[in-house]
This record gives C-alpha cells, structure tokens and sequence, in this order.
C-alpha cells in the first residue's frame, strides 16, 4: 500500500512540474462539480488542485504531497504570485506553523498567542513549510538569499546562527544575504562610455563596446553605467527604429491583484539590495508604470504573468520614471529586444530559437543533452522560463546585470549562447542529479543553487559565469549556428 501511494505521488508530481501559470489559472478557475454526492463516496484525498493547495485535507499522505506539489509550483514566479493572491497560501502556513508547537499538544489556548520558535515541532512537514514560505518571500540568487534545508538530519546537527522556525512575516533577517560592496574602481567600459559619449556611433563603435565590456566582465556594472550603455548603444540602431512609446501619452490600465503582489516583491528585493530606498513612491511609480505598459501592450483578459523585465528596468532606474522611459525606449530599439522583453512581443521565433539552441546544446554538451531528454527535460523551455523572469532567483544581481549588458552589446545569437554557457556551467550537478533520478527536480526546484560560486583569484575568475565562455562557443559555433539559421528560417 506504502508502495502505490509513492508511486501516485511521483507520478502527481511529475505532471504538476509542467505546469505553467496559465494551465495553473485554469485549473483554479474551474467550478465545483454541485452533482456529486460526498455523503456517498468515502474520501480517500483531494479531487481538484485547489483542495491539494490550501491543505484542506490533513489526511496522510496528501498534506505532506500539498506542500511538495506547492512548492514545485511557487518555483515558477508567476504561478508564485498569483497562488498568494488567489489561494493566500502563506497565511495558511503560517497558522500551520504557529499550531505545529509542544504547547498546542497540551492546551489549546496557546494556539492564539505568540509561539517561540524554541517551542515548534522539527518534523518533515514543518521544515518542508518554512523552506516555502523562505523561497516565496525572499527574493534573490544564490549569494542573495539563504534557503534552509529540509533535511531533519542536516538542520540538528549544524550550530548555525541563523534562527529556526517562524509563524510571522518577515522572516528573520540573516534569511536576506547583504550585497558585497564592490570597490568604486572605474572599469574599462565606464571609462571608454565617458570618452564616446559625444563622438559618433556606428558599427566600429560598438565592436570597441564590447572589447571593453569584455576587459570589465569580472567587474560589477553600477546601475548608472548600464544606462548609460543601453543609451549610447541604441544609438547604432536609432535608423531601424519603427516604434517607440511616448509614454506621456499612454493612458494608464487596470492591474490584476497578482501584479500588486509582483510589485510589493519587486521592492523587496530592490531595497535589499541597495537599489531602491524605502518610501511609498517606489509602489505608486512602479504600478503606474505597468498600467502604462498594459494601456501600450493590451490587458489580457486573465493574468499571465507578471513583467519581470519591466520591473528590472525599474530597479536599475532607480525607481526614476523618466529614467525608465528612457531605458525603455533605448532597449525597443536593440535587435535583442523582443528577447529580453517577452511581454511587450510576441516571441514569434519562440519555436525556430528552440530549436537553434536545442542543436548547439546537441552539439557541444552531448552528455548532459541526453541526461536531459531522458529525464523529459527540455532547456529551451527552462531557459523560456528563466528568460521571461529574467533570471530573478536564478542569478545574483549583478549577474543579471551582466545578461542586460551582454543583450545591449550583442546580436541575438548570444542569447542562445548564454543558455548553452548556463547549462554547462551546472553540467557536473546536472548529471549527478540526473543519475539519482532527481534531474528535473534539481532544475525546477533549485534552479539558482548551483550558480553559488566561491570567490576567486582574477586569474581564475573566468569560470563563476562562465561570462568568457560566451566569446569562445561563439566563435566555434558560429558557422554551425549560421547553417541552422539557413535551415529554420530566418529569426
């Protein structure tokens, strides 16, 4: 019996990690069935996502398969907002938590009052609980944030310093990693975006753009440089412009009530890290902002998706509206735009740069390309993801910062390069994953672990990101990425 019920779950949840935010907003829409008769059918667990979701059965094994279903959902940050707003599920754990203590055994009245975490009850359910209500507050890469096990044996034997279990938000602060202050030293791409600024920019500008981007990769790019970098290089493309918004004049949409979440979030992560301050503008300016964009793009008829991308801009504007603006419409005049921004285009290559990466994939990491297929894993679709969430809980921000660089300077073939660069830099744990079975787990659930890397020597930096890596793949597989264009179409 033991055995059927483990074989029920895995095969529950690996449907579950396919899901989307729009199959997510569909199957949560969907009405009760007012025929049947549950007088006359014994129950033997949840019938639809909504009851798996909000643990209204405490019947083993389905709750401990409740928690691990949401948290194989709320990897995705969409599916995250929209199941705080739709199911309020942290409140619910929360209350699980505050009841999961020695008192509550003992005398109910306990149950109202502030618990110590010194009096809460270590099990698997309870640590399961707080690593999700951990991974849906706190935002950020590897080095950004600190995510706890869930493994009994690992949390009692390690002293640490950092508290245990909670039943209030926030969490406790060492969860929110502190950036490193890098030293105000002038990189080459700084200093040659100062001495260009004026002078012209053409094609022979932007291939001295990228050898000093290059010369500065290991460095931290200041928000200000970055702007600075995406105003002078749309400069080179200012003839191949056909649209840009004058935000002035667009009237501002509706938001949905998931997208309020996004912002609160998106703060959250901004002060933390240094970019923002806190102060009631950040909100007002941020959610104006997408109403703007809905009142320029279209208001879907139901919610699919937060604007990731929209909500960087913002961050490295500063929380500056007309800096944004400007940001906004220096990246709609870059060929790699409709990349980086998914939600102001259609992505109508999605299928063809599929496919083109899927092939450079074949070709240059063989192993772990079947250890992929074999798990049913296809990374196009988890770099889809990434992209369209633009990389947040999957890289620091510094190294997202990087992505925005590389996108500003390059042609939209090293995007494809990136993803292939990401993927052999998390090769090694990839196939150990994929040789315990647990490949997809590792990737969905754990998606910016392996990019935590350890401070090295500038001699030897290269292999952190993989940043240098981009430049040499380029070169091998230029001519075979040119063929697979030839092929597909162009894109």
């Amino acid at each position: 019996m033991r055995c059927k019920a483990n074989s029920n779950q895995a095969a529950l949840l690996s449907v579950v990690r396919r899901f989307e935010i729009t199959r997510v907003v569909a199957l949560l829409s969907e009405r009760d069935d007012e025929s049947s008769d549950e007088t006359l059918v014994e129950f033997v667990g949840p019938t639809k996502l909504s009851e798996l979701l909000t643990f209204e059965s405490c019947v083993e094994p389905w709750h401990y398969v409740g928690l691990l279903t949401l948290r194989l959902l709320t990897s995705d940050l969409n599916v995250c907002l929209y199941l705080s707003n739709k199911l309020n599920f942290q409140d619910h754990l929360l209350k699980l938590q505050s009841e999961n203590t020695i008192n509550s055994e003992f005398d109910n009245s306990t149950l109202n009052s502030s618990c110590d975490e010194k009096d809460m009850i270590i099990d698997a359910h309870s640590l399961l609980r707080h690593q999700i209500l951990i991974a849906t507050y706190v935002v950020g890469g590897p080095s950004e944030r600190t995510l706890p096990s869930t493994e009994l044996c690992e949390e009692l034997d390690g002293e640490e310093s950092v508290p245990f279990l909670f039943s209030s938000y926030p969490p406790p602060q060492p969860y929110f990693k502190k950036a490193e202050v890098s030293p105000k030293t002038q990189t080459e791409l700084h200093r040659f975006l100062k001495e260009t600024r004026q002078g012209p920019h053409d094609s022979g500008w932007l291939l001295h753009a990228r050898k000093a981007y290059r010369l500065s990769c290991h460095n931290d790019i200041k928000p200000l440089v970055l702007l600075d970098l995406f105003y002078q290089t749309a400069k080179c493309f200012y003839s191949d412009v056909t649209h840009q918004v004058d935000w002035s004049n667009v009237i501002p949409d509706t938001l949905f009530p998931a997208e309020l979440e996004g912002i609160q979030l998106t703060i959250r992560y901004g002060v933390n890290c240094g970019l923002l301050q806190a102060r009631p503008q950040n909100f007002d300016n941020l959610a104006y902002l997408l109403k703007q964009s809905h009142g320029s793009n279209g208001t879907p008829s139901s919610f699919e998706g937060f604007d990731w991308f929209l909500a960087t801009a913002f961050l490295v504007s500063g929380g500056n509206l007309d800096r944004c603006y400007l940001l906004l419409n220096n990246i709609i005049c870059l060929p790699t735009s409709k990349y980086m921004w998914s939600n102001n285009h259609s992505f109508e290559s999605d299928s063809t740069f599929g496919h083109l990466l899927e092939c450079v994939v074949s070709a240059e990491l063989p192993q772990c390309f079947a250890a992929l297929q074999t798990s049913g894993v296809s990374w196009w679709l988890v770099c889809r993801r990434w992209i369209r969430q633009c990389f947040w809980n999957v890289l620091d921000w510094q190294q997202i910062c990087h992505w925005l660089a590389l996108c500003s300077l390059e042609s939209p073939d090293y995007i494809v390069y990136f993803c292939v660069s990401l993927l052999r830099h998390l090769q090694p744990s990839l196939l150990i994953a994929s040789a315990n079975q647990q490949l997809c787990d590792t990737i969905k659930r754990e998606s910016g672990k392996p990019f935590k890397g350890k401070k090295r020597s500038s001699a030897d930096r290269d292999s952190n990101l993989n940043l240098l890596v981009l430049a040499s793949l380029a070169e091998h597989e230029t001519n075979t990425l040119t063929n697979y264009t030839t092929e597909a179409g162009s894109w």
